[in-house]
């Protein structure tokens, strides 16, 4: 049976969908598993789960979390910790004893069923004894026993107690750290009984990278590991042996992240295969930016113009007209064409909701305006339009029409 691979990942990051698809393209016949939200169940190539159904113990945890870091703030700290209950209620309900956790800023190269025969003695795998970002989970009961340690540091008054002290010690000598997710694997590891494996070790001449802004003994370019491909496989120059050696996987670690699209080995296949798009399509597509930063009377007008257009062109039956809702909420965007439909009627008295499709496209990542853009047939030209919107997803690069000049397109 093949492992399942399992992120975590709340928002829709731009470099999300390299990760996924690299994950599947090297592990075609593992389970991949997003734990997210709402914002990002839009790919189809993957098993999507709202995390929201497994906060059982992340939201006990909340409870009692006390911050103990003066570089992370208390959000992101408590989430990097929130994470391993999610993941422990999630393979709970679901009956899984293994997987692969990797967070969401680390490309696999390798088929990770055949690598985890590597690491299948040990109970769960750490990157330098402390960074769980490539993390084969091989019994569940010792990730159990990380979450109840875990909850012990905030409700055990006597270990608080001396976090607190540590944490003033540090503070007083201006050093930056404190207890994180990492920093509490370590201790797991040497306060307990259990089998913890080490990624970040050459073990028949291939490793995983711990983060690719450190040398790790590694030839640097340019403020990175200098990785070279062979045959879609990447590889590092080991400076101790002069051996290349082959990588796993990268760890895009903090800035780095925008680079992941660069060492992304497959093919962006964009289409409803890939992309699930959160906007309603119909057969000929227009859309329009509306600046809703201006005054009420611009915005009606501008509305009124566009939809006006639609509503008397002979082939309205077929068209959508997809709304931006940036800068405004859609709700608020409803109520401005809710009237602009009832001021129309009242004055042609007819009503332009006949045949009329309205979508609204809300917050989009770079990846899921790469895949709409292609769908959409032109972009109507308002007098008074959001010109940062436009340019920030190229759809000056659209045809274009004015609302006057639309019936003088019978195509649509």
């Amino acid at each position: 049976m093949s492992l399942p691979i399992v992120f975590i990942h709340t928002s829709n990051s731009n470099y999300l969908i390299y990760s996924l698809l690299q994950a599947k393209q090297t592990n075609p016949q593992s389970d991949i598993i997003l734990l997210g939200d709402y914002s990002n169940n839009c790919y189809n190539f993957i098993h999507h789960e709202n995390l929201n159904n497994y906060l059982f113990g992340a939201r006990e945890l909340g409870k009692v979390y006390k911050h103990f870091h003066n570089i992370n703030s208390y959000l992101n700290e408590l989430l990097c910790f929130q994470r391993w209950f999610i993941l422990r209620d999630f393979m709970k309900t679901n009956h899984f004893n293994r997987c692969l956790y990797i967070d969401s800023d680390v490309m696999l190269y390798t088929n990770v069923t055949e690598e985890q025969n590597k690491f299948s003695k040990f109970d769960l795998t750490l990157s330098h004894n402390l960074s769980p970002h490539c993390n084969f989970i091989n019994n569940l009961n010792t990730l159990e026993k990380y979450c109840y340690f875990v909850f012990s540091l905030y409700t055990d008054s006597s270990i608080v107690k001396e976090i607190d002290q540590l944490m003033q010690e540090v503070s007083q000598k201006k050093v930056w750290g404190g207890v994180s997710d990492m920093t509490v694997f370590r201790a797991f590891k040497e306060m307990h009984e259990c089998n913890i494996g080490e990624v970040s070790t050459i073990i028949e001449e291939s490793i995983y990278d711990h983060n690719i802004n450190a040398s790790d003994d590694f030839e640097m370019r340019n403020g990175i590991k200098n990785i070279f491909f062979i045959e879609g496989q990447p590889f590092g120059r080991h400076i101790p042996s002069g051996k290349s050696i082959k990588f796993n996987a990268l760890h895009f670690q903090g800035k780095a992240k925008k680079l992941m699209k660069d060492y992304f080995t497959g093919e962006l296949n964009l289409d409803e295969k890939n992309i699930i798009l959160p906007v309603k399509l119909g057969k000929t597509n227009l859309i329009i930016f509306p600046d809703w930063a201006g005054s009420e009377e611009e915005i009606y007008e501008n509305l009124e113009q566009a939809i006006r257009a639609i509503a008397t062109h002979p082939a309205r039956n077929y068209i959508t007209l997809l709304v931006d809702t940036r800068g405004i909420s859609q709700d608020d965007a409803n109520l401005f064409l809710s009237d602009v439909a009832m001021n129309i009627f009242m004055q042609e008295d007819w009503d332009i909701t006949e045949g009329l499709e309205i979508s609204f496209v809300g917050q989009l990542n770079e990846i899921q305006w790469k895949a709409l853009l292609p769908r959409l047939k032109a972009r109507i030209v308002l007098e008074k339009e959001n010109q940062k919107a436009i340019a920030a997803v190229k759809a000056e690069n659209l045809p274009s029409c004015k609302p006057e000049s639309l019936s003088q397109k019978p195509a649509f």
